[in-house]
């Protein structure tokens, strides 16, 4: 490209070169309208690639609005020149960062990648590939950050921008790219961040976020993964060789956090994240692990011994967990209801011979039955034997006399009946009953009311059915 001239399109005078590409060059430059610096991107238009090129770009960033994508203020031809006009980042470029700063912590890069990845995603999204991810594309801001300490400035927080589209083509319906601007067996890009299967194939989506994943590697460990003698040997080491390790570059690099980076470097396009959210998103949950293993760490308390940390539990530990608290549970329950049974018999009434209220209060008849080897019944007109011993029968105690089966009051005992006295003596335990369990709720004597004792029932009374 020949010497631009000294001011373009009358408004603005280059003041000094800023960067150079293999399409275009960057200057530094005055905008003498609104008094103030300005970016200026020019291309040759001469070069009808060049000038296609440049009316894409122009195209594709009028559209675009995004707090992360570097807006344009300006743009068209003067004389053989084509122009861009964009806001002048004063802190530079993330290549310089990285130049001055080395290895970025996990935090910090994080912040990074997630702008830029917000950015890229969006750009996705309306159909179009970067396709020149790297740290010189990417622009760094200092914005008011978060208050330090008493005493301490504010920490200043960084707004990252993407930059340069020079390369932004369409992609088709699988996200592939759609454009006829570069030739065929022709690479363009930067071969330090070139997805293996360019080689071959189309960019796609997943081409991009191979170079966002370079940019990750570069931030965490200060280096890019692939660095050959040539182009050729660098684009090589991208299709055949795995990356070096992050925690032998950095230490300070967390399994979980390397896992994440080697993912997004992984050969086939596949086996990838498969958009810059999904890579970004998979960062943070990392980093949202390690803040959940330092909490987990037990706070050491003064004067007392020092426990040892928690460590997370294996999926196995967890299930055996799960089981025994699942058992433990279960026992608890089957004690309870076998404690709740025992104090409820235990709570019970002693039976008595006139019956118990039940639990709605309604009187319980109880019913009284001699053991089965009981003598059986005399006929109506016969005596006892006279080798019997009379048992006198219980005398209930006034106003504690209740009646079986709901019949009328007991018959004094100058009334013979069949089921009182006989010749002034009273009937043996067992006359009149009937046998088994079929005959609950029937009286002494069948049809005859008898009157039961409120005490306890003599001891040959042993079947009880209410």
């Amino acid at each position: 490209m020949s010497v631009p001239p000294a001011r373009i399109a009358g408004r603005y005078q280059l003041l000094s070169l800023l960067g150079r590409g293999g399409m275009s060059e960057v200057y530094l430059a005055w905008d003498q309208e609104h008094a103030c610096e300005v970016a200026l991107k020019l291309v040759d238009a001469h070069q009808a690639e060049y000038r296609a090129r440049f009316q894409r770009e122009v195209a594709a960033l009028s559209r675009l609005h995004h707090p992360h994508i570097l807006s344009v203020i300006d743009y068209g031809c003067s004389e053989s020149y084509c122009y861009i006009v964009m806001p002048y980042i004063r802190e530079g470029s993330l290549r310089d960062y990285l130049a001055a700063r080395g290895q970025l912590s996990v935090e910090e890069a994080g912040l990074i990648l997630a702008q830029v990845a917000s950015a890229l995603q969006y750009l996705h999204e309306r159909g179009l590939l970067h396709r020149d991810i790297k740290p010189g594309n990417i622009l760094l801001a200092r914005t008011g950050g978060a208050a330090g300490s008493e005493g301490e400035e504010p920490t200043p927080a960084l707004h990252t921008y993407l930059a340069d589209f020079g390369l932004v083509g369409p992609t088709d319906e699988a996200g592939h790219l759609n454009e006829r601007l570069t030739a065929s067996g022709c690479l363009i890009g930067t071969p330090d961040y070139l997805a293996p299967e360019l080689a071959e194939q189309a960019p796609a989506v997943t081409s991009d976020v191979y170079a966002l994943g370079v940019v990750l590697y570069e931030m965490l460990t200060g280096a890019v993964p692939f660095k050959g003698p040539t182009p050729l040997a660098t684009l090589w080491q991208h299709l055949h060789a795995p990356p070096p390790s992050l925690e032998r570059l950095n230490p300070a690099i967390p399994p979980s956090v390397a896992a994440v980076v080697l993912r997004a470097l992984e050969k086939d396009p596949a086996r990838r994240f498969p958009s810059a959210q999904a890579l970004a998103r998979a960062y943070e949950q990392a980093l949202a692990g390690l803040a959940l293993e330092e909490t987990l760490r037990l706070e050491v308390v003064p004067g007392r011994q020092p426990a040892a940390a928690l460590t997370p539990l294996s999926a196995e530990g967890a299930g055996r967990e799960r089981r025994l608290l699942a058992l433990g549970l279960l026992l608890a329950l089957a004690t309870f209801s076998c404690a709740l049974i025992l104090s409820s018999y235990a709570s019970a009434p002693p039976t008595t011979g006139g019956g118990r209220q039940s639990s709605s209060g309604t009187p319980v008849t109880v019913t009284a039955r001699p053991p089965a080897s009981a003598t059986p019944p005399a006929s109506s007109g016969s005596l006892p034997s006279a080798a019997t011993t009379p048992v006198p029968t219980p005398t209930a105690p006034v106003g504690t006399t209740r009646q079986t089966g709901g019949q009328s009051p007991a018959p004094s005992p100058s009334s013979a009946g069949a089921g009182g006295q006989r010749h002034g003596r009273p009937d043996p335990p067992g006359r009149g009953h009937g046998k088994g369990h079929g005959d609950a709720g029937q009286s002494i004597r069948a049809g005859k009311p008898h009157a039961v004792s409120s005490g306890r029932l003599p001891r040959s009374y042993k079947n009880l059915t209410i």
